[in-house]
């Protein structure tokens, strides 16, 4: 009996083995699929959602955020969805030298989105549009000039009011200075007790719209929508330091708690705005105590709604997206807006100043730190050990074929 046939199959069917090998990357205790731009091999990327990835903690990155349809990262890491629309304070510290608001504006949406995985809730959505900041003695604002009709909606950055040019960057006081980042619009501010603040913008343009994504790294400042949240509480404290306790049980108290009772809270006046405004307008202007909605639409005067994307499209444009993937594919299906993706991979790619060193020296407070980049090891390159198997496998059949003509 010939066996030629039989070795030959089996050559075959090692070689292809060899050539079709995983191209899986370990995880921690998963295999994922890298990304295309998996180069080179053997350096790091950004584990996709859900894999137990290998976690490094930097307390240089962003303690906090404040992103997409608004997504927060309080300072001890927890986090929450907060949709309101209005004025509010993010972060402020006791002395009164820093302190961030930020301004969300109410976006209508074809359907209500699905539900935050902190409150269970499902509710209409918003996105920060400004934000203003006090830097030791000076009032620092970034938002929109407001010139839509003349097609020039741009990103204005005001000192005092005045309206500056940002350039290679600012000077303040107590060493405090703004910068430009690496993303297009971007910019940092440094306080004077060295915590910092990154704007990542976006440019929605069907609307006309600017939307802001916030990272925080806090020395000092540790009360506002982003403080942390106390153990037998569900939210960060109230102004005055009270808890609004622990998580109702009925959606409906959830909602009077989170959108009436502690939104209101921290919700800005007039006394205490540090935005600018044209005239006639006030921080009234951008409020709606009446949003967000529990649905079932999601309408805002004069706006067309954004129409929904599919959970694979989103999940198709996020691909990159890190510790965010979760809230990128969350927005980019309520709003169809594949630009949510874009930002949150710039921003990504902004480190936060690495001057989180406290006044007179010593090292950063950490204690409430809890940043991770999570990372792992793109696949070896294994094309050499391929075309080697590949070079025996085509010896051994010609010698095969040599051993089958002299028997012939």
């Amino acid at each position: 009996m010939n066996r030629l046939p039989m070795w030959l199959g089996v050559v075959v069917c090692v070689t292809w083995l060899g050539l079709s090998g995983s191209a899986e990357a370990q995880c921690g205790d998963e295999l994922v699929q890298p990304p295309e731009e998996c180069d080179p091999p053997g350096s790091n990327f950004t584990c996709p959602d859900g894999a137990n990835a290998i976690c490094e903690a930097d307390c240089m990155a962003s303690c906090a955020g404040d992103t997409g349809d608004p997504h927060l990262r309080t300072l001890d890491d927890n986090r929450y969805d907060f949709q309101s629309a209005g004025e509010f304070v993010a972060m402020r510290d006791s002395a009164g030298t820093i302190e961030v608001q930020t301004r969300q504006s109410a976006v209508a949406t074809g359907g209500l989105p699905g539900p935050d995985p902190h409150s269970g809730l499902r509710v209409c959505v918003s996105v920060n549009t400004a934000v203003a900041a006090r830097v030791g003695s000076h009032r620092v604002s970034y938002q929109p000039s407001g010139k839509v009709e003349a097609g020039e909606n741009r990103l204005e950055l005001r000192v005092d009011g005045k309206v500056v040019k940002l350039g290679k960057g600012i000077d303040l006081d107590g060493g405090a200075r703004i910068l430009p980042t690496n993303v297009p619009d971007g910019l940092s501010i440094t306080f004077p007790d060295k915590s910092s603040l990154v704007v990542t913008p976006g440019w929605w343009a069907p609307y006309q719209q600017w939307y802001l994504n916030l990272s925080f790294a806090s020395s000092t400042a540790k009360v506002g929508l982003l403080g942390p949240i106390a153990e037998g509480s569900w939210l960060p404290a109230l102004p005055d330091g009270q808890s609004v306790g622990a998580m109702p049980d009925a959606p409906d108290a959830r909602y009077d708690a989170l959108y009436r009772k502690f939104a209101d809270a921290w919700r800005v006046t007039d006394a205490t705005s540090l935005f600018d405004y044209a005239q006639g307008t006030t921080t009234a202007t951008f409020t709606s105590k009446d949003w967000p909605t529990m649905g079932p639409t999601c309408e805002v005067a004069g706006q067309q709604p954004a129409q929904a994307a599919t959970e694979q499209v989103a999940r198709d444009a996020c691909k990159g997206v890190g510790a965010e993937y979760a809230n990128c594919v969350y927005d980019v299906m309520a709003t169809g807006h594949l630009g949510f993706a874009t930002t949150y991979l710039q921003g990504q790619q902004v480190r936060m100043p690495t001057t989180t060193t406290p006044p007179g020296g010593g090292k950063p407070d950490c204690s409430a730190c809890k940043c991770e980049e999570k990372v792992c090891e793109c696949p070896p390159d294994n094309s050499k050990q391929l075309l080697l198997a590949l070079g025996v496998a085509v010896a051994v059949i010609l010698v095969l074929i040599a051993l089958l003509a002299r028997r012939k």
